[in-house]
């Protein structure tokens, strides 16, 4: 089955957006509601662990997300699952459900992170390990969200078109999905290499 290229990275902090990120207490009754407005499937990595740093501080947040596609911009939902130190795990202590990043996939990853840095951004929390590698940064007044810039490289290459393909072929049916299983045996044998084992966690 051929996949579709995902869409074209845009420029980071400007909009569009390529993904929106919801950080959610039940990721189930997460994906319920976004189901309910027409939007699916939502390909899922129940356990997911993540070795970054947060607000300088080494952590381990344990994490389950589910992915889906509207139109152009992807939608990310994820709920922390551990008490690890994460943006996700104090957003939901604060009141917070639902909207929580604007993401911006970046083919030149190193490129965008440095001018984010020239320009005075500060960094919330950064994953740099195995395939996962991305940049979240404080919003800079009000009316922002939370800002992240996403490696563009290969496995969140394929997972992302893995992701928009099962969105343009929904029928409606089957709205939670393992994300594993919609890719094809390729791609796991190259997310495989590439995470090392560091990034999803089985029990």
């Amino acid at each position: 089955m051929t996949t579709k290229p995902p869409p074209r990275a845009s420029v980071p902090f400007s909009e569009p957006a390529d993904q929106l990120g919801c950080v959610v207490p039940d990721l189930g009754a997460a994906i319920s509601e976004w189901v309910a407005k027409g939007v699916g499937p939502f390909l899922t990595l129940p356990r997911v662990t993540l070795d970054c740093s947060y607000r300088g501080r080494k952590s381990k947040p344990k994490i389950g997300v589910a992915l889906s596609q509207q139109g152009d911009l992807q939608i990310e939902l994820i709920q922390p699952l551990n008490d690890e130190p994460s943006t996700y795990r104090d957003f939901l202590a604060a009141g917070g459900n639902g909207p929580h990043h604007h993401g911006w996939f970046c083919q030149d990853y190193a490129a965008a992170t440095a001018d984010a840095a020239r320009a005075g951004r500060v960094e919330l929390q950064r994953s740099g390990r195995g395939a996962s590698h991305f940049v979240y940064y404080d919003p800079r007044n009000s009316s922002e969200m939370i800002s992240e810039l996403v490696n563009l490289g290969e496995v969140n290459h394929l997972i992302s078109a893995v992701v928009r393909r099962e969105a343009d072929q929904w029928d409606g049916t089957c709205p939670s999905r393992s994300l594993l299983r919609a890719t094809d045996w390729g791609t796991r044998w190259s997310a495989a290499k590439l995470l090392e084992g560091t990034l999803l966690e089985r029990s």
